[in-house]
């Protein structure tokens, strides 16, 4: 499994919990001080969520691009912004990072990093550093992650997004761009304004928000990955979506002790098996390199995925 999603998915779960624990929650009106400590709880959570989020495409990214094999993929044959984010990225991200060092750990880090660029060969060897996205700034914008997926050849990177929550069964999410940038506001706030207030029932939807841009960025990324790695493109004025199928596994009443596997777009249940363990292997025996399977809980909320 993904070191990334098992971290995501681990502070995800706390944070959900968090939530409604009654310490953050406000007792009647007013500044009292259970409710000043529960208005910088929140704040704190607030930071934590994007942090969370931002940590897993950050380190996602990573695990995708050193994915791609330069055995089966020359670099020469590698998409533009993929070969940026081998190399200019990386100076980028070294810049940013070392105005903030002491002189000696500077030259340090940046003398290694020369070394690693000075190693990629034009026809085969190659790999990413750690400073191969999102390093040259503070903050992993939505122009980011735009431009991250358009480079692995996913087109309209966002709206792709919301078409996966939809099929993953987040049904309720729009404008998936604008739901990031209200996260990351939020964070700006909580850590930057003293005086920031946020209810917790804001928390929870922005946390609801985050774990379906992270699914999706996660599938749509995986599936191009796989697409690089082959050499094959999506259909050029097709959404890239639909070159995704999507498997989901539920708990089926009334005891949930059994687990239903379906095939988006099919009322029918593939099987229902005894064990999630076996839903997931029936399920992935049924996937193509670039499917997906996303296990929901008995309320259909998705509670974790699988790619390849």
């Amino acid at each position: 499994m993904s070191v990334a999603r098992n971290n995501f998915l681990q502070a995800y779960a706390a944070l959900s919990s968090a939530f409604t624990e009654p310490v953050i929650l406000d007792v009647g009106m007013g500044a009292t001080p259970h409710n000043e400590r529960a208005r910088l709880l929140r704040n704190g959570l607030a930071v934590m969520t994007f942090s969370a989020l931002e940590g897993f495409i950050r380190s996602r990214s990573l695990e995708i691009l050193r994915d791609i094999r330069p055995n089966l993929v020359p670099l020469a044959n590698l998409p533009e912004g993929i070969q940026k984010h081998l190399t200019v990225s990386v100076i980028e991200g070294l810049s940013n990072k070392v105005r903030y060092m002491k002189t000696a750990d500077a030259i340090s880090i940046i003398q290694a990093e020369a070394a690693f660029l000075g190693s990629v060969d034009k026809q085969t060897a190659y790999g990413f550093s750690d400073y191969s996205f999102g390093r040259d700034k503070s903050n992993v914008s939505g122009e980011d992650i735009k431009a991250l997926l358009a480079a692995l050849g996913v087109n309209e990177p966002w709206e792709a997004i919301r078409h996966i929550c939809i099929k993953a069964n987040f049904g309720g999410i729009t404008l998936v761009q604008e739901q990031y940038k209200k996260i990351s506001l939020e964070r700006h706030a909580a850590a930057h304004v003293a005086s920031h207030q946020v209810a917790a029932t804001t928390l929870a939807d922005h946390a609801r928000n985050a774990y379906a841009i992270a699914l999706g960025f996660d599938v749509l990324a995986s599936a191009a990955k796989t697409m690089v790695n082959s050499r094959t493109r999506p259909l050029a004025n097709a959404p890239f979506a639909n070159a995704i199928g999507m498997f989901t596994i539920q708990p089926v009443s009334p005891n949930w002790s059994t687990w239903r596997v379906t095939k988006h777009g099919s009322a029918r249940a593939v099987k229902v098996c005894t064990t999630l363990s076996d839903a997931e292997q029936v399920a992935l025996s049924r996937t193509g390199d670039t499917d997906a399977v996303v296990v929901l809980d008995r309320s259909g909320t998705p509670q974790s995925w699988i790619v390849h």
